[in-house]
């Protein structure tokens, strides 16, 4: 008995939104690695250890970035492609409907 899996388009859509989600967060560890590493950066050269517009400016970047992202992943709108938003409709409902 040879049965072929037909996926739902409900399942091919929380399929595509599941990738796009992960991308995201995907992407906003790495820019959370990286803005740690020039962190460690600054720590290990004590010429550049100084308070400076520049040093502000990456701060504030990196914290309306993340804040940004992590907005976008609790996002409940049903139209919103976020980790939340994926959740809603399949709570009390399966894939194949």
């Amino acid at each position: 008995m040879n049965q072929v899996f037909e996926k739902s388009p409900k399942l091919k859509k929380w399929l595509r939104w599941m990738e796009t989600i992960h991308d995201e967060i995907l992407g906003l560890l790495r820019d959370t690695s990286m803005f740690w590493e020039v962190q460690d950066i600054i720590r290990a050269n004590p010429r550049i250890q100084k308070p400076s517009a520049f040093n502000h400016y990456l701060g504030r970047t990196y914290l309306s970035h993340a804040l940004a992202g992590v907005r976008r992943q609790i996002k409940p709108h049903k139209d919103s492609i976020s980790l939340v938003a994926s959740h809603y409709p399949y709570r009390n409902n399966s894939f194949s409907k």
